[in-house]
């Protein structure tokens, strides 16, 4: 029996698919790393030739107040403690203390770049920083995940494979102009809101530890299979 029925759209198939048949660009890049069907690339080392995920590699920790008498101040990073600050003579001396400990660090470089804030700065992993304070009076405390890097586009899924990954050093498709299906973290996407990428390179809503995805948009969210379809125009 002939088809009778046509639909203007695909399905929704898989991660890294494209979705229509519109003008499309993509671009081949090297891959630094694994990298998944349908998520966000950003410039690698090589910013011509290499694409990678996203690196959020400062973290900006907030303290609510000052540090007072008896304050105890812990500090992680990435698993790492630091020995705990205690309290001496004034909030500012115990902050200057509190720089010193977690830029001693191996590979973490600590800043106090204004007020009560400490900039910490790893380099070439994700940044995982942690702190409290016990005694004394309460200080509250903020962590906010940053990165820096650039992104290039999303990776297309490589022809005849609906699951999988590009492994380092593959040459991967890179589409910076078209409609795509990609990964999502899970918590749904807002149609036409903006576009944010997480640090697997997944897509979100969500402005904490993200990174905007700038001339991209939500054109549809399936909450089954939890992929968005995003259209992207990157020059």
């Amino acid at each position: 029996m002939s088809q009778t029925a046509y639909s203007l759209e695909h399905n929704i198939a898989y991660a890294g698919m494209q979705a229509d048949s519109g003008i499309d660009y993509d671009v081949s890049r090297t891959a630094e790393g694994v990298i998944g069907f349908g998520l966000g690339a950003v410039a690698g080392t090589d910013a011509e030739e290499q694409v990678r995920l996203p690196l959020f590699e400062t973290s900006s920790v907030t303290y609510g107040s000052d540090f007072g008498a008896s304050n105890v101040i812990s500090f992680t990073v990435n698993g790492v403690s630091i020995s705990p600050v205690t309290y001496a003579s004034s909030h500012a001396a115990t902050l200057t203390a509190l720089v010193a400990a977690v830029n001693g660090l191996t590979g973490v470089t600590a800043t106090n770049p204004s007020g009560r804030v400490v900039k910490v700065v790893v380099s070439g992993v994700d940044n995982v920083s942690t702190t409290s304070v016990a005694g004394g009076s309460a200080v509250t405390s903020a962590v906010v995940t940053s990165s820096s890097d650039v992104v290039r586009g999303i990776s297309v899924a490589i022809l005849n494979q609906t699951t999988g990954n590009y492994t380092d050093t593959n040459i991967v498709t890179v589409k910076r102009r078209g409609a795509i299906w990609v990964q999502t973290d899970g918590s749904g996407v807002t149609v036409d809101g903006s576009v944010y990428i997480d640090t697997d390179g997944k897509f979100t809503d969500s402005t904490t530890d993200s990174l905007a995805v700038s001339g991209a948009s939500y054109v549809k969210y399936d909450s089954t299979t939890e992929l968005a379809l995003v259209e992207i125009n990157i020059p």
